[in-house]
């Protein structure tokens, strides 16, 4: 048994294939911790895996920065049938169904019509395995295969496909939080911005290191207004590549969006 994904980038231009053996785990990622290497700037070092299994093709995301989304929804882990769509940062995995075994694309397709893939609570591309599923259905009146049959598809929903929220979500659902975690990082903006002025006006009544405070009183404008570039700059900058604000941290927003 074996499965071929494919590998584009965002604009499709280019496309590359890999065959998974039965059994076997590929981590895909940026750097030498992943066994297939990508060269994306949004993914992480060690983003995601794919196993496959005898029954199943699974993906696991290893709580990459910008996420794994399957068929536009972002996710922990998941089952991945033909049709399903994978974004990792710009770029797109998607099952070769056409250089799949008969037998893998019975495995990989999912069992029954596509209402159920709709309670299974995922968005789908098909590109026709709803309409085979459908004509089989149709041509095959009372046939309980395990292909298609209801206990095979509560077996496959029991893998339990978990939905990850962005923060954004979360805090959609749980406005309460969201606005103490704005008002605690307004607070912070605010008390940096004033930092500049309580230390300025100090140093022109006090003097600083020896020197007269009315040696800075003519340039204190200039002085301040360099601070507060320095000071907001510096916040900015450690908003960016923090995962989660002092807001989000005191307001239980990452701890939300960490148990998921």
């Amino acid at each position: 048994m074996k499965a071929v994904l494919q590998i584009a980038n965002a604009n499709l231009q280019k496309r590359n294939e890999i065959t998974m053996q039965l059994g076997q785990t590929v981590v895909f990622g940026r750097n030498e911790a992943a066994s297939y290497v990508i060269e994306d700037g949004k993914m992480s070092g060690k983003h995601c895996r794919f196993l496959l299994k005898e029954d199943r093709l699974e993906i696991f995301d290893f709580g990459s920065k910008n996420g794994t989304y399957l068929n536009g929804i972002r996710i922990d882990q998941s089952e991945i049938f033909i049709g399903d769509e994978i974004r990792i940062g710009d770029t797109f995995i998607t099952l070769l169904a056409s250089k799949l075994e008969a037998t893998v694309i019975d495995i990989l397709t999912f069992p029954g019509p596509f209402k159920d893939r709709l309670q299974y609570e995922l968005k789908v591309d098909f590109t026709g395995a709803r309409e085979k599923n459908q004509n089989w259905a149709k041509n095959h009146p009372g046939d309980k295969s395990s292909a298609y049959s209801k206990s095979e598809i509560d077996l496959r929903k029991r893998a339990q496909t978990r939905i990850r929220l962005s923060k954004d979500e979360i805090k959609s659902k749980s406005p309460m939080l969201a606005s103490l975690s704005f008002v605690i990082d307004l607070v912070i903006l605010l008390s940096m911005i004033l930092i500049p002025v309580y230390f300025i006006n100090r140093i022109v009544n006090q003097g600083f290191w020896g020197i007269p405070g009315k040696s800075f009183a003519s340039d204190k404008i200039l002085y301040m207004t360099a601070m507060e570039i320095i000071v907001i700059s510096a916040y900015l900058a450690s908003q960016k590549y923090m995962k989660y604000s002092v807001g989000e941290k005191i307001s239980g927003i990452e701890e939300l969006h960490k148990q998921q």
